[in-house]
């Protein structure tokens, strides 16, 4: 029996064909996704990993939505690897690249899919098709937000930041083990900022550190400008690790 929702069949099935390429492509970018989740490797392996799964488990969500929405429009979704495959323009990821390539070949994925929802929206909107154009704007939305994220993954582009009390400093790795360089940003009077740098595998030199007024201890893997520094809160002897 043929929906009577309002659509006349020939839109209806533009609309499914038009959201079968959606399909296809969220279906393709779990995959690839998943599959990076399993083998990243380097130095940002929690982070990424972690990051990864929570990317692959909003799009396996998704995929259901989008074909259940191809089938309301009375129309069977495609569901086999050989029709992902011919209606999907996001390419399957050749061997087991570097984390720096997984995220390019990531932002790459999710561009494509904010494209193929942008082409759909005249269509849906054309037909005054509300559900599928509310569906494809959400889904444009996340995939934008994501790719955000992956062009600045957290602890790529941004300071791990170590907060305390003028002191002795404990550091939260072993002396001297450090991969990076840390950079010590420390607020002088007349609200000057003196940055110190300590190359790679000097921890040693971090063992203890003088008296100051406001320091935030930067890790960086790469440069950037320095941040406003955080105020020292005296009622704390800890250091912890927060978000920049």
């Amino acid at each position: 029996m043929q929906p009577n929702i309002g659509i006349d069949e020939g839109k209806r099935k533009e609309l499914a064909k038009g959201l079968s390429r959606l399909l296809a492509d969220t279906y393709t970018l779990y995959l690839k996704t998943h599959n990076f989740h399993w083998n990243v490797t380097g130095p940002h392996f929690n982070g990424l990993h972690a990051m990864f799964m929570t990317q692959y488990t909003e799009m396996w969500t998704a995929v259901d939505e989008v074909a259940e929405r191809i089938r309301a429009l009375g129309e069977f979704a495609p569901g086999g690897y050989k029709a992902f495959a011919s209606l999907s323009s996001i390419q399957e990821a050749d061997g087991n690249p570097d984390w720096k390539e997984m995220l390019k070949q990531l932002v790459d994925g999710h561009e494509i899919v904010i494209r193929t929802c942008r082409e759909l929206l005249p269509l849906t909107q054309g037909a005054d098709d509300e559900s599928s154009t509310a569906l494809i704007s959400d889904r444009m939305r996340v995939h934008e937000k994501t790719a955000w994220m992956l062009r600045k993954p957290a602890g790529l582009d941004r300071a791990d930041i170590i907060r305390g009390r003028p002191g002795p400093l404990r550091l939260p790795f072993a002396a001297g083990r450090q991969s990076h360089p840390i950079r010590v940003v420390t607020r002088v009077p007349a609200g000057k900022l003196r940055v110190t740098t300590v190359p790679p595998q000097s921890g040693q030199s971090m063992a203890t550190w003088p008296p100051w007024r406001s320091t935030t201890f930067l890790t960086s893997d790469r440069p950037r400008p320095v941040p406003r520094p955080l105020v020292v809160k005296k009622a704390s002897n800890t250091f912890s690790r927060t978000s920049g």
